[in-house]
């Protein structure tokens, strides 16, 4: 898959998308929910189908947009590749941004049984993070163990 191929929601392929009117790709001033969705609706495929595919993107591509960032990061629950998964997203825990904090451990939760590691840090977010909705999202996770 290549890398427009990987995020085209971010690039729609014609004027028919709803809420799309031509303007900039941008997708700091993307044109409403329907944008968006396309956007988490192939993070969620690509965490079933090319897991692989959506943790290149993590790491690279989408480094640079925190709200897409925080959309693959909880995506990647849906994935069955527990590894692949918790090395990609234990970095996110430290990011600056609490929502991609908290979409990081959305993503992991499901793994946090089959790694220490990952548990570890949720253990201590869930005490020490700055943001009171992380720490909370990190106590729940812990609860679901």
């Amino acid at each position: 898959m290549s890398d427009t191929a990987s995020i085209d929601c971010l690039v729609p392929e014609s004027r028919s998308h709803a809420g799309w009117d031509g303007a900039s790709a941008d997708v700091t001033t993307s044109p409403g929910p329907h944008f968006e969705r396309n956007c988490i609706e192939k993070f969620e495929w690509l965490a079933v189908n090319q897991p692989v595919e959506l943790a290149r993107l993590v790491l690279t591509q989408l480094q640079s947009d925190p709200v897409l960032l925080s959309q693959a990061a909880e995506a990647m629950a849906l994935s069955r590749h527990s590894s692949l998964v918790t090395r990609v997203l234990l970095p996110l825990l430290q990011h600056s941004r609490p929502f991609v904090r908290e979409s990081a451990l959305l993503g992991l939760a499901p793994f946090l049984a089959s790694s220490l590691e990952a548990r570890d840090w949720v253990r201590t977010m869930a005490q020490t993070d700055a943001s009171p909705g992380v720490r909370e999202a990190a106590a729940e996770a812990l609860m679901l163990l």
